[in-house]
């Protein structure tokens, strides 16, 4: 079995912007806001209410609602994703954001 080189760190908005996590592989979960003209990039609200543009590689192929989970590196200013997986509608409209953020703060608090 192999192992990625880099493990990806869960994330909230408010822990981005200390510049903790730049240059680190980070996962993220948000709500998508505006998307840009060329499809490529959009606003994510994260579940603390902060928000971080995401960059994309190939424009985006779908409509964007509901909750987003984003995968990438942050360089400081925003995300560059390498994924991001759409929740389906029966398991977002049970997601507590409050309850997950707390969650997200005691796994960090624990490294």
């Amino acid at each position: 079995m192999q192992f990625p080189a880099t493990s990806t760190v869960r994330v909230l908005g408010t822990m981005l912007l200390t510049h903790e996590y730049d240059h680190k592989d980070i996962c993220v979960m948000g709500y998508p806001q505006e998307v840009a003209n060329n499809s490529r990039q959009f606003t994510l609200k994260t579940t603390d209410q902060k928000n971080i543009q995401v960059v994309l590689s190939q424009p985006i192929a779908e409509h964007l609602e509901g909750m987003v989970q984003v995968r990438g590196k942050f360089d400081g200013q925003r995300i560059q994703a390498q994924s991001y997986n759409k929740l389906l509608p029966e398991l977002a409209g049970d997601f507590d954001d409050n309850t997950y953020n707390e969650a997200v703060k005691i796994l960090r608090s624990n490294e």
